[in-house]
């Protein structure tokens, strides 16, 4: 996960390293002063004369509020195989695992998963199929009385409009009475816009919702997902 794996940190859209765990070996060994070529990928056990240091990531919800605030296609694949290695440790975390793994979980969690269909955990691919009411029954599952510790971390870790992550520059003018009140994961591809999150209302209820665009230009789609969100802002006795 070093830079997500871009061989230009500064850049988002960088060209990736084909291998990115052999790339972030060599920087370190750079950074260490040995020799970039000595570090090589192997599956047989190294012998060392004793350990040299140690890295412990972030907690878990840091890195999904990074996923989500900032969509980070890689760290979402990175995660979902965290899943399926839970669940299954002794199996391959492939993306059939990891998908099944996804859907396995949320299934168990309530959420009825009929309809849904992944090939990934990013969203990038085009044979993704997730009917709108399930992404509204996860977050209405995360708001809820009984809802874990985990779930509840999902809303806290969504963008704010106007405010943070993809949502930072959206929200102004015709949509601006849901800038700070709505938190929404976006979703953008060609032809394919999606926000789904959460809003308060004038009387302070809290309303889960997921509006999907398709065949749109998103440039003309995002606008008025973002106006349909924000006019949920606006419900209410007053």
């Amino acid at each position: 996960m070093l830079d997500a794996g871009r061989m230009d940190p500064a850049d988002v859209y960088s060209p990736r390293y084909a291998e990115p765990s052999l790339a972030a070996g060599r920087i370190l060994a750079r950074q260490l002063g040995v020799d970039p070529e000595t570090v090589r990928v192997s599956a047989e056990p190294v012998e060392t004369t004793g350990e040299i240091g140690r890295v412990w990531s972030a907690e878990l919800v840091e890195r999904l509020r990074s996923m989500l605030v900032h969509s980070d296609n890689v760290l979402a694949e990175a995660v979902c195989r965290e899943v399926a290695l839970a669940r299954h440790p002794d199996q391959p975390a492939d993306f059939a695992a990891g998908t099944a793994a996804v859907v396995d979980t949320l299934a168990e969690r309530g959420i009825d998963m009929s309809g849904v269909k992944l090939d990934d955990c990013s969203g990038m691919s085009s044979g993704n199929r997730i009917p709108a009411r399930v992404l509204t029954d996860v977050l209405r599952t995360a708001s809820g009385p009984d809802a874990t510790r985990e779930m509840r971390d999902l809303l806290d870790t969504l963008p704010v409009a106007a405010g943070s992550g993809t949502l930072e520059d959206r929200f102004s003018g015709p949509s601006g009475a849901g800038a700070g009140w709505v938190r929404a994961k976006t979703g953008t591809l060609s032809g394919t816009s999606a926000l789904a999150g959460t809003v308060t209302d004038v009387d302070g209820r809290s309303m889960s919702f997921a509006l999907l665009s398709s065949g749109t230009n998103p440039a003309e789609a995002r606008p008025v997902l973002d106006r349909m969100a924000a006019e949920l802002r606006n419900c209410g006795c007053r």
